[in-house]
């Protein structure tokens, strides 16, 4: 994931910026001892967030980039990854409403799942994901991973100890 990574950042009010270690994954199609990775420039992220009681409006998203060079051949690829967003909360007495939807390509490579190529399976038993980039070799292509996703929940507070909560999630890719 990218938490607990080296950054530098800022934060104002409603604003927030942050430039990251680079995520620098091998990518499907291309060998692992053939390939050295350059991450010349910082992963950036930033969020905005609207408040208008009893709504809140947030915007966010990132971008990170990294190349792949063929020891061998000195064949060089550019992995760009990015990610962006809307989220919207409403909170009326004990009811929150929110929803959140979301665009990424090659979301592997940024960094938004935990991914294990060495495996069929990752770390919770689910099948490796698809939503990276893929190297095809005998064409020297690289085909982008694109996802989409939309979640959206609604949460009734019971008292301070206790809430209610129930949401749907939905992804294509």
């Amino acid at each position: 994931g990218i938490n607990r990574r080296n950054m530098i950042s800022y934060w104002g009010k409603n604003f927030k910026v942050a430039l990251i270690t680079p995520t620098s994954i091998n990518i499907s199609g291309a060998p692992g001892a053939a390939w050295d990775t350059d991450t010349t420039w910082p992963m950036v992220t930033a969020n905005y967030l609207f408040k208008f009681p009893p709504f809140m409006l947030g915007l966010y998203g990132g971008y990170n980039q990294y190349k792949l060079g063929n020891i061998t051949t000195d064949q060089e690829i550019d992995i760009k990854s990015w990610v962006y967003g809307v989220r919207f909360i409403f909170t009326s007495g004990p009811f929150t409403f929110k929803v959140m939807a979301f665009k990424a390509q090659n979301p592997q490579e940024y960094g938004m799942s935990s991914y294990n190529r060495t495996g069929a399976t990752n770390g919770l038993g689910f099948m490796n994901s698809t939503y990276g980039a893929i190297y095809i070799a005998a064409s020297n292509q690289l085909i982008d991973g694109e996802l989409m996703g939309a979640t959206s929940a609604v949460e009734y507070k019971i008292n301070d100890m206790f809430k209610i909560r129930g949401g749907y999630m939905g992804i294509e890719g």
